[in-house]
């Protein structure tokens, strides 16, 4: 018996590019879910393969199809189909992965039981194929998530200013949270990092440590999990005199109070490049 519907609508913000090899799956995983969404709502970057003709063709009514004429890059992307739902709770979807059939299930039950306003899950690896990677060891998977306690974990603000812990394909987050996310104009800081930041600092942040989708590796990855040595041909480029994050930390504070003693600090360490260090070399913290 599956439990209560607890929120009066419940949305999918996808973003598409070129996805025709995978996309499919991941749409009907989503479709299929023990408690479906209201709406996936897909903004496709103007793709040039089948990616539009595959999705059409599914015909679902939950299926609203937004189509760019031109290029406007992930994060941008992402932010138009966040834009785009009505939903009460809204998820993330990548269009290569695909959805375990009680993701959404799960996810609505914990966020009922702990009254967070942003959920994240774990996940299992597949390569191009579909296959399991088992051997994980491998790749680099946030430290955070490799020492997270079974069950449920606290995601906490002055960790996620270091950098972002969670794949933001697994994110379900409030409208609330969504609306704060739309109020701040920037493009250069990633999508998922903006909405963990301000979910993290305005409320409850909580990692579900069981994987809930299974995320594909393959050579076409905008962003997401590296190989071990990657980071061995790190591009170092001039430094920006003034870092890109402390622009989005003054956008941040003029749409979230933060005192000035803790955006001064912040501020600090990106000027200190800290947390790039911390990023560009995998340091464990």
């Amino acid at each position: 018996m599956l439990v209560e519907r607890i929120f009066k609508l419940i949305s999918v913000a996808l973003a598409t590019y070129n996805g025709e090899k995978y996309v499919e799956k991941q749409v009907r995983s989503i479709l299929d879910q023990t408690i479906p969404p209201d709406e996936i709502i897909i903004s496709d970057d103007n793709s040039q393969d089948r990616t539009l003709k595959i999705i059409e063709k599914l015909g679902d009514p939950r299926i609203k199809l937004i189509k760019n004429n031109d290029n406007i890059g992930y994060t941008q992307n992402f932010k138009q189909a966040i834009s785009s739902t009505k939903g009460d709770w809204i998820f993330l979807a990548d269009q290569d992965d695909i959805w375990l059939p009680n993701k959404v299930e799960k996810m609505m039950t914990v966020i009922k039981s702990n009254k967070c306003d942003l959920l994240c899950s774990n996940f299992s690896l597949i390569d191009k194929n579909g296959e399991e990677i088992s051997k994980t060891e491998n790749f680099f998977i946030n430290s955070y998530v490799r020492k997270a306690k079974a069950g449920v974990n606290k995601v906490t603000f002055s960790r996620v200013v270091l950098g972002n812990v969670l794949q933001g394909c697994t994110y379900c987050f409030s409208k609330e949270v969504g609306n704060k996310f739309l109020e701040i104009n920037n493009s250069d800081v990633i999508h998922d990092w903006q909405l963990m930041l301000i979910a993290s600092y305005m409320g409850n942040v909580l990692f579900y440590n069981e994987p809930l989708i299974k995320y594909r590796l393959h050579d076409a990855n905008s962003v997401g999990i590296g190989k071990k040595g990657d980071h061995l041909n790190i591009d170092f480029k001039k430094p920006k005199t003034r870092p890109t994050m402390v622009s989005f930390f003054e956008d941040f504070g003029e749409h979230v109070k933060v005192p000035f003693i803790k955006m001064f600090i912040i501020k600090l360490a990106y000027y200190l490049r800290i947390p790039y260090a911390v990023a560009a070399f995998h340091i464990p913290i």
